[in-house]
């Protein structure tokens, strides 16, 4: 099966698509977006954005005014053993999907970036 095939069964939403249809952008559980792609199969960069587990009902400042730092349950820490296993998770999945030569860029904060170093170092990612 193919991989455009195996996309249409999990169906997730194209949010873009680049002009040479090379490159798309889907909204959707990214977990079962990747567990329904052949290993390998991707030579382009992987950009991830995981939960930065900052909702704690702190406070920051914003243009001056207090504002909270909440941005929903899907940032909340569940605790650090089950951000580790979920961390591990999408990790796995994305290192997978990786041909030899891929590359995968993860954006991250400086007080979430060190959860990162021991799933990635584990699979033999570089930084």
């Amino acid at each position: 099966m193919t991989a455009q095939a195996q996309l249409e069964q999990v169906k997730p939403d194209l949010v873009w698509k680049s002009d040479d249809g090379l490159s798309c952008l889907y909204h959707g559980d990214s977990l079962e977006l990747m567990a329904s792609l052949p290993a390998e199969s991707v030579d382009c960069i992987i950009w991830t954005d995981p939960p930065y587990n900052l909702s704690n009902d702190g406070i920051t400042c914003v243009a001056g005014r207090m504002v909270k730092v909440n941005k929903g349950e899907w940032d909340r820490s569940q605790d650090i053993k089950l951000d580790h296993e979920f961390n591990k998770a999408w990790l796995t999945a994305c290192y997978r999907l990786l041909k030899p030569t891929g590359t995968i860029w993860v954006t991250a904060l400086c007080m979430c970036i060190h959860q990162l170093a021991l799933p990635c170092s584990s699979l033999a990612f570089v930084f």
